[in-house]
């Protein structure tokens, strides 16, 4: 990590030396539930507006991941947001296991994984906020929270068309149109439709492999009665079907039980798979969101939503032509949310306080194909949650330079759940239907009670928890400030949604305690803005997913549970600089040391507890994670303005899964993004010529270990090269 340092050197021999004349913009964030300067939030958060975002080539929230320190962000096996900060998150998709990080749309939290991985579209600015936030947020965010602020209706009648072509037959056309109905009623809507083709070529049917066709629809009315009161409804709806799931690569050859043999993949993007023609993801949601300015000081809110996910998917998990193992997950899922939040503000005293309560409810109907032993398994879950919160946080001005912070969240959580699962026959089901001998999902969900049937009515699970949250901020001068912070956080446990005779016993609740400092400043006539924070988490009965053989070494077993204890250590910088009118600078460092001091687990050979700490890494926790970007604005002319745009980003080595298996850890690896933007100097229109993972980098970011059973390790790769030309015209 000598040459991010050498170029911060650089960096500061270069702006001694070098005539400025640009400044660094003031960027607004509502990081605090309230409008305020990036540089004055005492938390530690990176902001993109939308231009930002456009210029960086960002499609996806995955995108995000090389442009914040301490972020890992990439989709999973089941078209599911994965999202780690600092080390902490949550990889397994189902319904039963909270996510680690809260995703926010317009300030709803999203409550499960798939539907989460957000396409940037219409968006006003993405904001990213690293550790905990449940003093100021209506759900838990025990890692930190991105938040997704959607544009709002304009004033006036404007409007958005762009267009991006690529390779891999991309194809995307989004447009928006904004304005007013009446003196005080005015909408937006916004329409969008995103493809591509596979990365993954299928030597088993000759399709590709992990394609995309996303529709997405948002429309949104503002009412403003008067100046001090404001309703906002929104509606917005996304329809995800590509022909084909995404396959991962064989890191290990597998021997299939009564069949032959198969090689480790070459290529990761060469594939041969027989269960991977189901994926699709659809959902629905409302909002209404109103804002009431009682006097100078006070202001209430009330944000009301409601949200459905109806998500299923076949994976095909050993790789191979053979139905050895084929997995499929279905899950419907509704929520609906409620929150007040009261808001003071005053010369000395600012306060920011809220009731929440956040209801879900769905099934789930999920199994495996083993069709080489003709075995199958289904079964049909039933879950719901209850979340009941108050939660508040005051901020007090002591004097002119030092700010004391107060905060607290109180929770109390109820989880039900119930399974029915079972077990079927091939061969004696096939008797009847030989199409049966090899099913698919919907073939088992029309046999349902014909197979061996078990289930699983456990008593509700009920948690309670008491987070508080001390802090201070010390303006050191005009232009920079400091600040430390004291806060816990807590995730609710819940039930093994995968197994039904272990179901009953629930498993605990996961705690942090988080402390940070930080440093946020600008300098040389605000052409140099740097962020800087320092943390140490301590997080206690960390919730982890993973397989094991089962007794007979015949199936596989899903094991969650309390691991025990990690600690977690680091360091974050973000800087920008203006070098000279036409050079600017983009850098962001990482820095992790993440451990367990504690991860117990059952020997099956000895019939007894054991801590293998020592055997194992944390997930999604690379020790450095950096980026330096450069942008440089060639001499404008009357009717435009050429720019050009370039980023590096690193990744150490990183685990991507819970059992620490070397085969699958990712080794560091560095990208190149470029970039040509030809824009009209009224804004009105530009054209970019864009690139990513310019030197065609072959990387894991997701992994399964499955060696246990039925014998294989898999590995999920990112997108190798991509190109694309896009135009885009505003009015």
């Amino acid at each position: 990590m000598r040459k991010p340092i050498a170029h911060a050197v650089g960096l500061s021999v270069a702006l001694a030396s070098t005539p400025l004349y640009a400044q660094i913009e003031e960027v607004i964030v509502t990081a605090e539930r309230r409008e305020a300067n990036l540089q004055e939030v005492p938390v530690a958060v990176s902001s993109f507006s939308s231009e930002n975002l456009e210029s960086a080539q960002v499609s996806t929230i995955g995108d995000l991941q090389s442009m914040v320190p301490n972020l890992s962000v990439h989709s999973g096996d089941a078209n599911n947001a994965v999202v780690y900060i600092r080390g902490i998150g949550q990889i397994d998709s189902v319904a039963f296991f909270e996510p680690g990080v809260g995703i926010y749309l317009d300030d709803i939290y999203l409550g499960r994984a798939q539907g989460a991985f957000l396409d940037v579209v219409d968006v006003e600015r993405i904001e990213v906020l690293r550790g905990p936030q449940g003093s100021l947020y209506g759900r838990n965010s025990v890692g930190g929270a991105i938040k997704y602020v959607s544009a709002a209706p304009t004033d006036e009648i404007s409007g958005n068309i762009s267009a991006h072509l690529g390779n891999y037959d991309r194809r995307d056309i989004k447009a928006s149109i904004s304005g007013p109905l009446s003196d005080n009623l005015k909408a937006r809507l916004t329409l969008a439709s995103m493809e591509h083709e596979g990365y993954s070529v299928n030597r088993f049917d000759g399709e590709r492999d992990g394609d995309r066709d996303t529709q997405f629809a948002r429309a949104v009315l503002q009412f403003d009665p008067n100046d001090d009161i404001s309703i906002q409804l929104a509606l917005d709806y996304s329809d995800s079907d590509p022909k084909r799931s995404r396959t991962p690569a064989k890191e290990t050859p597998i021997n299939i039980i009564l069949g032959p043999s198969f090689p480790a993949d070459k290529d990761p993007f060469v594939v041969n798979a027989d269960f991977n023609t189901v994926e699709q993801t659809e959902t629905k949601g409302i909002s209404l969101n109103a804002s009431w300015a009682l006097n100078e000081n006070w202001s209430l809110k009330s944000i009301s939503s409601y949200r459905e996910l109806d998500y299923g998917t076949e994976l095909d998990l050993d790789g191979t032509p053979i139905n050895a193992f084929g997995i499929y997950y279905f899950n419907e899922q509704e929520q609906s949310s409620q929150e007040f939040q009261l808001q003071y503000q005053s010369d000395h005293l600012s306060l920011v306080t809220g009731l929440y309560y956040f209801n879900e409810q769905g099934q789930t109907f999920d199994g495996g194909v083993f069709a080489n032993i003709f075995s199958a398994t289904s079964g049909d879950g039933f879950f719901e949650t209850d979340s009941y919160a108050v939660f508040g946080q005051l901020d007090y001005d002591i004097n002119e330079k030092l700010t004391a912070i107060a905060g607290f969240r109180y929770t109390k959580e109820t989880k039900s759940y119930r399974r029915i699962a079972e077990s079927f026959n091939l061969i004696a089901l096939a008797a009847g239907n030989p199409a049966l001998a090899n099913p698919d999902s919907d073939l088992l969900r029309g046999v349902r009670g014909q197979g061996v049937v078990t289930s699983g009515n456990p008593d509700d699970a009920d948690f309670n928890n008491f987070s508080p949250k001390l802090g201070l901020k010390y303006q050191l001068s005009e232009d920079t400030n400091l600040y430390a912070s004291y806060s816990t956080a807590f995730k609710a446990g819940g039930f093994n949604g995968r197994v039904t005779s272990d179901a009953l016993t629930p498993f605990d609740e996961e705690t942090l305690v988080s402390l940070e400092a930080g440093l946020k400043t600008q300098l040389w006539d605000d052409r140099l803005r740097i962020n800087a924070a320092i943390f140490r988490n301590q997080y206690d009965d960390l919730q982890l997913s993973s397989f094991e053989a089962s007794a007979d070494g015949g199936s596989i077993l899903p094991v969650f549970t309390n691991a025990g204890e990690a600690v977690m250590k680091g360091a974050e910088l973000e800087l920008t600089a203006l070098l000279s009118e036409a050079l600017t600078l983009n850098l962001n460092i990482g820095y992790l040391d993440a451990e367990y001091r504690e991860y117990i687990t059952g020997d099956a050979v000895n019939n007894q507890l054991i801590d293998i700490s020592d055997q194992r890494e944390l997930v999604n926790a690379p020790e450095w994670d950096t980026q330096l970007g450069l942008r440089y604005d060639f001499a404008a002319w009357d009717w435009g303005q050429l720019s050009f745009l370039t980023d590096i980003s690193y990744r150490s080595k990183t685990y991507l899964e819970v059992n620490s298996q070397e085969t699958l850890a990712q080794s560091g690896y560095s990208l190149v993004n470029a970039a040509f933007i030809l824009a009209a100097e009224d804004n009105r229109w530009n054209i970019m010529l864009g690139g990513k993972n310019l030197s065609d980098k072959r990387y894991r970011s997701h992994a399964f270990d499955i060696s246990a059973f039925p014998g294989v390790m898999l590995g999920y790769y990112s997108a190798p090269r991509t190109y694309a030309l896009s135009a885009s015209y505003n009015f």
